[in-house]
């Protein structure tokens, strides 16, 4: 039997919740006092679908150092301007100097029109905004509801 109704949401009545069906991230949704939400497709028996709160998953890397320099060159002015984020099984990623400047990694590349995105592993490249600082720090971040797991980063810097 199918429906477009999930119920048992009652201990989320009144917040706004993040939803994900068969892999696919939804428009969120505010559950009804009655504890339910309404999706825009009818329910399946095999349909796996997620819901809970929306948060951000943040990585701030430690201030960069270069071996081999004075100081490992924490008094240099140093300019990041792309990333090379090795992820294990991620969607959306994004990365900056700051959280105030990031820049997205496309999460779509050639899947089937209407199939949620690839889950990623290796390295995804994302060009960084220039910003010359002493600190040389990174800000990572996934937004949404789908899973991201970094394994390394690798850097391309001016000095």
């Amino acid at each position: 039997m199918s429906s477009n109704l999930l119920r048992g949401l009652w201990h989320l009545a009144g917040e706004t919740v993040a939803v994900v069906v068969n892999g696919a991230v939804l428009p969120d949704q505010t559950v009804s006092s009655e504890g339910e939400i309404e999706l825009p497709d009818a329910l399946e028996d095999e349909d796996v679908v997620i819901v809970g709160l929306r948060y951000n998953q943040d990585l701030v890397t430690l201030p960069l150092g270069w071996e081999g320099l004075e100081a490992l060159a924490q008094s240099f002015e140093k300019n990041l301007t792309k990333a090379y984020v090795r992820v294990h099984n991620a969607v959306t990623v994004y990365a900056g100097p700051t959280f105030d400047q990031l820049r997205p990694y496309p999460e779509r590349s050639d899947e089937d029109w209407g199939s949620p995105p690839d889950l990623k592993t290796g390295y995804i490249e994302i060009p960084l905004d220039g910003d010359w600082n002493v600190e040389g720090k990174v800000s990572i971040r996934n937004s949404d509801p789908t899973p991201c797991t970094i394994t390394g980063l690798v850097l391309e810097v001016e000095a």
